[in-house]
């Protein structure tokens, strides 16, 4: 769930519905209803599962091998902020278009895109052989997601005469069901139609060289993995679209999960005080995103929890579009190396 949006015009398609969506917490999200996808999808031919996790039940009815995610968990200020974005029946089949994803961000989502997924390649996916585990907070509209995997099946591919075990886990969580049967739709259809030389691999080696896809409905402020389980954790254009409250509680439970680095991209206030985009942007995220001059007004730092002071640092931050996009890293000091690093 990422992504601001940046004109009137693009919603007035969606206002048509606004009347019926006065009513959303009955009608588009009423607790009870639920959105059913498999749980595990096998790729046998490219080593890759698409599990999706959701919560258990005990109704003996249901199918056992179905996987559902309920609307009835998703926050108030998601329901009366982000309804046409988000939740509305009809938002996914607007917003999911490559084309207007980039002019969202005036052509710069491609290289946003690449930015934090190069930074992933490579201290990640390049490093030695062994578990990999990546958590992506948040589904995001179009097409990070399949980038990252298609990355992370090259890069399996090309360790495939290792003889060392080499395991991908790339967990993906979101709140709303619509987004995470949406991204699970996106990557199936993506696996099935890659390159076979990016997909196969050697069947003696499915088994130590596999890729998890795992989708699970999780509220980004209250996350279920283990401390410090997540060698990398990515936050793409979310922060700026949660309250204060919220936009806390998300950023530092990335970096309690996180092992080694949090990588986070999004809206930051632009550098020059004449550049005309700092003041059409300023209108544009005042009226559609409510919570995004947050990002303007402080330095993501300062939301960092003194608990975790002591124990991460920025180790990079750079602008893009003239500062009105960064990229912010952080990463975990090493207990030997705490006296050499400044904190955040």
């Amino acid at each position: 769930m990422s992504l601001g949006r940046c004109s009137k015009v693009v919603t007035r398609e969606l206002h048509c519905k606004r009347q019926e969506s006065r009513i959303h917490t009955t009608s588009l999200s009423p607790v009870g209803v639920t959105i059913k996808v498999p749980k595990q999808t096998d790729f046998v031919d490219a080593g890759v599962r698409l599990i999706c996790q959701g919560r258990t039940h005990c109704d003996p009815d249901q199918d056992s091998n179905m996987t559902h995610w309920e609307q009835d968990i998703i926050p108030e200020y998601l329901h009366h902020t982000y309804w046409w974005a988000y939740l509305h029946p009809q938002a996914v089949r607007f917003w999911e278009r490559q084309w207007l994803v980039n002019l969202i961000l005036w052509g710069n989502f491609n290289a946003l895109r690449e930015e934090a997924l190069r930074h992933v390649q490579d201290h990640f996916l390049n490093g030695e052989s062994g578990t990999k585990n990546i958590l992506q907070i948040a589904c995001v509209y179009g097409n990070l997601s399949e980038h990252l995997v298609s990355k992370i099946l090259l890069n399996r591919n090309n360790k495939q005469q290792s003889t060392s075990d080499s395991k991908y886990n790339y967990h993906i969580v979101d709140i709303a069901p619509i987004q995470l049967k949406n991204t699970f739709e996106k990557l199936a259809y993506r696996i099935e139609r890659l390159n076979p030389k990016t997909l196969t691999v050697n069947k003696n080696d499915y088994n130590r060289s596999s890729v998890d896809i795992l989708l699970d409905q999780q509220n980004s402020s209250q996350l279920s993995f283990e401390t410090g389980s997540m060698d990398c954790v990515l936050l793409f254009f979310l922060l700026h679209e949660q309250p204060l409250d919220v936009r806390v509680k998300t950023l530092n439970e990335a970096i309690r999960v996180m092992k080694d680095e949090l990588i986070i991209v999004d809206y930051h206030q632009p550098v020059h005080r004449l550049n005309p985009w700092k003041y059409f942007m300023k209108q544009v995220l005042t009226r559609l995103e409510p919570f995004a001059m947050d990002l303007w007004n402080h330095d993501i730092s300062q939301w960092i929890d003194p608990h975790y002071r002591s124990q991460v640092h920025i180790a990079e931050k750079k602008l893009y579009f003239d500062g009105l996009y960064q990229k912010v890293v952080i990463r975990k000091i090493e207990q030997k190396d705490t006296s050499d690093h400044s904190t955040a």
